[in-house]
């Protein structure tokens, strides 16, 4: 064989090589994107993806087991062994979860929080609600005197929340988050700000006072604009200055709803990536309290995965027709509080707005009454 066959040879056998090497790259990279498809695009794939999301989200959280969330593991692995359904799938089989959204003023050592928000998970009606709870209700609150709704937390942490909402609301709560202003305002610059529309008195409110804490951020305007974490801090807490047609804290709770949809139409707006590295600044950033368990979390995004609506549902309790203000003695002061004029309507009210026409309206089916562990529940007609 002479030396210039050699030379093809082995050109030959590099070319062979060369081509082997591609169609292996390009056979690997199909069965990525393939693979990449199926993860995004069917159900299956959702979950492996969402799961491995949670597993690294949920690890950033500060979590809190409640003797609350307790009690309601065991009223659930009741109810299994009742019906012969094992404590997983009684759970699952739930279409409603209600999560209290929580906003902790942390002010001089206060602990009160000044936003309570039920964000109710249905996955019979495809839909997420914000009913806000009027943070200055006047409420009962165990072995307590008489307070505002805000101060429970203060009074005895998360548990004694949890009974004073049950027990007055007549609601069942699955778990909470807990932020402080501070971290609010930290996830709204990493998502870029939200867009609001400012009246010119909301305007000319923000920019004398100090809501808006950083005096070079007191510049904003009339109209819809882009507001930063800390402008949109300072909104959500305007009270003196009316929002459409409600005033006080009722004017300052329909702000933060408005707040939270602009945030949520800002997230849907970004792809993949965007998504991904603005999850891991919020989470090496941000500190967020809960006790909502792993498993449970994974649930939770799962479902909110699949929810298909362009905006979230918000409501307030109590409603226009059922309260009236008054001033009451809560220790040496003579504070000024929201009264409920008829409980059972408020019960109701929540209960319609919640529960809607969804047959099972807890972890337990019932048409009466019931009680599970210290909390009495009630439960719509």
């Amino acid at each position: 064989i002479s030396p210039e066959d050699n030379l093809l040879d082995l050109k030959s056998t590099k070319k062979k090589k060369r081509r082997l090497i591609i169609s292996s790259v390009c056979a690997v990279a199909v069965v990525l994107i393939g693979f990449g498809i199926f993860l995004w695009k069917t159900k299956v794939g959702n979950e492996i993806v969402i799961n491995t999301a949670s597993n690294y989200i949920y690890g950033s959280f500060d979590y809190e087991e409640s003797e609350h969330n307790q009690n309601q593991e065991n009223t659930t692995e009741l109810v299994s062994e009742q019906s012969s359904t094992d404590q997983a799938t009684v759970k699952e089989e739930q279409p409603i979860k209600n999560i209290l959204l929580l906003g902790g003023e942390e002010i001089n050592g206060a602990k009160n929080t000044d936003v309570m928000i039920v964000a109710t998970l249905n996955t019979q009606s495809n839909s997420l609600t914000l009913t806000s709870l009027m943070r200055d209700i006047y409420v009962d609150i165990n072995n307590h005197p008489s307070q505002k709704l805000n101060a429970a937390y203060s009074l005895g942490g998360i548990d004694l929340l949890y009974d004073t909402i049950e027990e007055n609301f007549g609601i069942l709560l699955d778990g909470y988050a807990y932020v402080n202003f501070d971290s609010f305002e930290d996830i709204i610059n990493l998502i870029g700000g939200v867009q609001v529309t400012l009246s010119q008195k909301e305007a000319d409110y923000l920019n004398r006072t100090n809501y808006i804490s950083d005096p070079a951020q007191r510049n904003v305007i009339v109209g819809t604009q882009d507001l930063t974490g800390n402008q949109a801090v300072g909104y959500c807490r305007i009270r003196h200055v009316a929002s459409d047609s409600e005033d006080g804290d009722f004017g300052r709770t329909s702000r933060q709803r408005k707040v939270l949809q602009a945030m949520y139409s800002k997230l849907k707006q970004k792809n993949l990536l965007d998504l991904t590295w603005l999850m891991n600044q919020m989470l090496t950033t941000i500190n967020i309290k809960t006790d909502i368990s792993k498993d449970d979390f994974s649930t939770y995004l799962n479902e909110l995965s699949q929810l298909k609506m362009d905006t979230l549902e918000t409501h307030r309790i109590p409603t226009d027709d059922n309260y009236s203000l008054g001033r009451r003695q809560i220790g040496s002061l003579n504070a000024s509080v929201v009264l409920i004029d008829d409980w059972d309507k408020a019960r109701d009210d929540i209960h319609q707005i919640i529960y809607k026409d969804t047959p099972s309206l807890s972890t337990i089916n019932a048409s009466s009454n019931f009680e599970a562990g210290n909390h009495s529940f009630y439960t719509a007609q």
